[in-house]
């Protein structure tokens, strides 16, 4: 009950300073817009740290060591999938122009795109490593915990796979959902959050590597 406001709020409270300090969201640098979505989620996994300690600790969370195998197999899935949510990315501005909706592409990586030096690398590794383990503690180790006591483990994944793709720009909204199950799939399936954490930092690490690479190449 309290996970999604607490989300929202925060979302809301970080947005707003960002715009006193910079005048407008336009002028907010790429590497900051990066670091904030950090910033926000932070009072969430504080909250489901503080809950979960009380419930068991790390394994409530799923961050529990790993069984052998688990992580190759989830990136196994994850490389099957790849043609699928790159097929997705690809095809979504023709598929919003057919419902009538107008794409833009995600403003993160675009302003990631406009990175250099140090910025880069620190974006980088934001992109890359500790937004996905934060994403995952909240939206997989404990949103989804909770949701699947209530509603069963199908609509559990069903209903924070909606809420994730919602917490992502409109124009992404095709694959982040499509990813966003496989994320949860994987979280039940080992019940292990290390399961969809090592999809999901390969996912963005490899959009982060295309994205240095295509710099290089200009």
């Amino acid at each position: 009950v309290l996970t999604l406001p607490i989300l929202l709020l925060s979302e809301l409270f970080v947005g707003l300073g960002l715009v006193g300090i910079y005048g407008e969201e336009g002028a907010i640098p790429p590497a900051v817009s990066l670091a904030a979505v950090s910033l926000f989620l932070a009072p969430l996994v504080a909250y489901a740290l503080l809950r979960a300690r009380g419930r068991g600790g790390a394994a409530t969370l799923g961050l529990e060591s790993p069984a052998p195998g688990t992580i190759a197999t989830c990136l196994g899935a994850w490389l099957l999938c790849l043609p699928l949510l790159f097929g997705l990315v690809w095809l979504s501005p023709s598929l919003y122009g057919w419902l009538g909706f107008d794409w833009k592409p995600q403003a993160h990586g675009e302003g990631l795109a406009q990175l250099r030096g140090w910025s880069l690398g620190v974006g980088g590794i934001l992109a890359a490593v500790v937004i996905p383990f934060l994403e995952e503690l909240v939206f997989r180790g404990w949103l989804q915990q909770g949701l699947a006591r209530l509603f069963g483990s199908r609509l559990g994944v069903l209903l924070v796979a909606t809420l994730f793709t919602l917490n992502h720009d409109r124009g992404v909204w095709i694959p982040i959902f499509v990813l966003a199950l496989l994320l949860g799939i994987a979280r039940e399936r080992f019940q292990n959050l290390w399961a969809s954490v090592a999809i999901h930092m390969a996912h963005n690490g490899l959009q982060v590597l295309m994205i240095i690479a295509g710099l290089q190449m200009g």
